[in-house]
């Protein structure tokens, strides 16, 4: 997991927040936002031109999906 900015003590992220992005099967990028302080993160996807995909956005909380962005619209 790559740390995000402030991860460093002193700084103003001093929970340590994290950011992984990996490539996707569909040519874009798979990005996930960590909040370690309440085990918890957010997940979605973009296109090869960094747009968001529609139906990817998600939280999980726990290992447990809490939240799907858009999948019901």
């Amino acid at each position: 997991m790559n740390r995000g900015p402030g991860s460093k003590p002193g700084s103003d992220n001093p929970g340590g927040a994290g950011y992984n992005e990996r490539d996707n099967k569909d040519g874009g990028s798979h990005h996930t936002l960590y909040d370690p302080r309440h085990d918890n993160h957010i997940s979605w996807d973009s296109d090869k031109d960094g747009d968001y995909r529609q139906g990817t956005g998600h939280e999980d909380r726990d290992g447990h999906k809490v939240n799907d962005w858009d999948r019901d619209r």
